[in-house]
């Protein structure tokens, strides 16, 4: 079933296989048995499947620590200045 998942090595090995057009029993192979549960419940970070989810095709820019941090502190100021009386 397709799946949105983290790149790893079997992700990689995985989509390589199919786009050089191996056969469904080749896929089958490579994915083997159990591997979301590898992945999700065992964290196995690099032969696992670990499901990302639709969100992830909404994410645009990918923020420092900083940069969050003086968005909070910029959007705190701004909100507390329209306060009455501060």
């Amino acid at each position: 079933m397709p799946t949105r998942a983290i790149v790893n090595d079997y992700v990689t090995r995985a989509t390589e296989a199919e786009q050089a057009g191996a056969s469904p029993e080749e896929l089958r192979e490579i994915r083997g048995w159990g591997r979301a549960k590898q992945g999700i419940f065992h964290g196995d970070l690099s032969q696992g499947e670990l499901e990302i989810g639709q969100v992830a095709g909404t994410i645009e820019q990918i923020f420092s620590v900083d940069e969050i941090v003086q968005s909070f502190v910029k959007e705190y100021r701004e909100a507390a200045g329209r306060l009455p009386g501060v």
